[in-house]
């Protein structure tokens, strides 16, 4: 994600640099990013895609448990976070 905001970022409570700049965050887990008196949260979501893949390439016990264990099918998405 790209902060294009001037000032301290903070990314789940820990200073993360000055703004302007791009962000690298897990998508394991849901974040907030916090600039000055602005924040936003971005949210992990699991894409169904992934699940059907690992379905139809793994059989459905051996790459869904795989997958879920690593959280391989979670992303989170920059769109929704506009700072």
């Amino acid at each position: 994600m790209v902060v294009q905001s001037r000032g301290t970022i903070v990314v789940d409570g820990e200073p993360a640099g000055q703004g302007p700049q791009a962000l690298l965050v897990s998508s394991h887990a849901d974040h907030v990013i916090e600039v000055g008196d602005k924040s936003c949260r971005l949210v992990r979501t699991v894409g169904g895609g992934w699940i059907l893949l690992d379905v139809l390439s793994w059989g459905v016990v051996v790459g869904l448990i795989v997958d879920a264990a690593t959280g391989e099918w979670s992303t989170v998405d920059p769109s929704t976070c506009t700072l």
